[in-house]
């Protein structure tokens, strides 16, 4: 059986490829606002060494659970499948870690 060749129309092909352009955008527009936010952050001085571990550390499990969080919001709003009621059970822990975490920093 011979595979059945998909033709594409020109205008769906260039939709694609505009999307693309967008997500490119968006993704590597990410970068700079990344190291900008994060100029100085080598400069933070705390007494001791591991308060100063414990201070800079937070910064990437936070930044990556908001992640998570954000991907979700997303795919929601595309109307993605995004999981069943564990999902969202997932996400309050994620929010109410962040949270403890930011407030132990206050």
């Amino acid at each position: 059986m011979q595979a059945k060749k998909t033709v594409l129309d020109p205008f769906d092909l260039i939709a694609q490829t505009l999307w693309l352009g967008v997500v490119a955008a968006l993704w590597g527009g990410t970068n700079p606002l990344m190291k900008k936010a994060g100029a100085g952050i080598e400069k933070i001085q705390e007494s001791n060494c591991i308060s100063q571990f414990f201070n800079i550390s937070l910064v990437v499990p936070i930044t990556n659970s908001l992640t998570f969080i954000f991907t979700l919001l997303s795919g929601y709003l595309l109307k993605e499948n995004i999981g069943s009621k564990n999902t969202y059970i997932g996400v309050g822990f994620v929010a109410t870690g962040v949270s403890l975490c930011v407030l132990a920093k206050l």
